[in-house]
């Protein structure tokens, strides 16, 4: 069974990004025989300071990334909205990248999903897909969606309507599983080394 995290870059309680999650979760139950989906709340994490490295002065807060890099390390695969703030990915899914580690990430294949109230979206994508896997080895699926009109998006979809971008979201995942089996293999074979190669150039 294929274990898929997904983590909501909002930061508004009942923003559309985390809607969008739930869409998402409710079309894994027509693959709910293949994998498993697990939201993953991110809301609370802290900025990142040295306590994440070992600080001990800092280190008390960091005790609540645990079950979350638990969560990480189980998954074979990660979807990742991010909502899109003034042409830009959100901070805290920023945030959440920048404290991702290769061992909860590394060789893991992820779907990203951008959220936009009209027309934009693109933002989000370029800027995660440049800056955001160099250090945790996270690997970007090539297919991204973008959700664009968010809110008559969501409403077609409550009232039963097919469009390219659900389609476009159905499609993705599947292959975001795909790349979730083959990429077991790669992190299984032996040739990881995290040890002399931590980090990318």
């Amino acid at each position: 069974m294929i274990n898929i995290a997904i983590v909501s870059g909002s930061h508004r309680e009942s923003g559309n990004s985390h809607r969008v999650v739930e869409h998402i979760c409710a079309l894994a139950e027509k693959f709910k025989e293949t994998f498993q989906i697990h939201p993953i709340d991110i809301s609370a994490v802290p900025l990142w300071d040295e306590g994440k490295w070992g600080n001990k002065d800092l280190s008390d807060k960091w005790e609540f990334w645990q079950p979350i890099s638990h969560a990480l390390q189980n998954c074979d695969a990660l979807i990742v909205v991010s909502p899109e703030y003034g042409g830009m990915a959100s901070p805290m899914i920023s945030n959440f990248l920048l404290l991702v580690n290769s061992e909860e990430v590394g060789h893991k294949p992820a779907l990203l999903v951008s959220v936009s109230t009209g027309r934009g979206g693109s933002y989000p994508v370029a800027q995660l897909r440049a800056f955001s896997s160099k250090n945790n080895h996270l690997c970007w699926i090539p297919d991204h969606v973008i959700v664009r009109d968010v809110e008559s998006y969501l409403k077609d979809v409550n009232e039963g309507k097919e469009s390219y971008t659900s389609k476009m979201l159905s499609y993705s995942i599947r292959i975001l599983l795909d790349y979730a089996n083959a990429l077991i293999y790669v992190r299984q074979k032996g040739n990881v080394d995290y040890k002399q190669f931590p980090y990318g150039m």
